[in-house]
Formats: structure tokens, C-alpha cells, sequence
């Protein structure tokens, strides 16, 4: 027999990074992923989010291509060079 539902492991909730700078956008970002369940981590520039990016197992990436301290594409392709395949949105 199955076994019953409190049993069974619960899913767990996917991990996003938001890099974004700017800090309503990143707010609005955050707390919509989040009321849909989603645990979130923040990044307000390209470095720490890139760092973030590599250190972490994340399920999706939201990423601005226009931070001032590394542009969006340049991220993304360290990303994909090092062999990360997250997806990036």
C-alpha cells in the first residue's frame, strides 16, 4: 500500500536567483516568486550574482542584461562556459 500522504516527502519549493539592481524591480520580482512558493535569493549586482550563480545549486536564474557593474549577456556566458545549464530567464 502507498503510504499516506504525511508520509510521502514533500516537494520542495524551487530555488531562484534574481540579480537585479534596481531595488523596486527587484522587490516586485521577489515577492511575487515568492507568494508563488518559490524560495528566492536576491543579487543587486553582476558580480555577487554571478558568484552566487556558481557557488549555488539554483533551479532558474532572473537576470538583468543591463547591471552597471557587468552586463546580463556576460554573466549568462560565464555561466554556460563554465557548464552551468541553469535556465536563465
Amino acid at each position: 500500500a502507498p503510504p499516506p500522504d504525511s508520509a510521502r516527502a514533500a516537494p520542495s519549493m524551487p530555488h531562484i536567483l534574481t540579480i537585479e539592481d534596481d531595488p523596486l524591480i527587484a522587490d516586485h520580482i521577489t515577492r511575487t516568486l515568492r507568494a508563488a512558493g518559490h524560495q528566492v535569493d536576491v543579487a543587486r549586482t553582476g558580480r555577487d550574482g554571478m558568484a552566487r550563480a556558481m557557488s549555488a545549486d539554483y533551479d532558474v536564474v532572473t537576470l538583468d542584461r543591463m547591471l552597471p557593474d557587468l552586463d546580463g549577456l556576460t554573466i549568462l556566458a560565464t555561466m554556460r562556459g563554465v557548464g552551468l545549464d541553469t535556465p536563465v530567464l
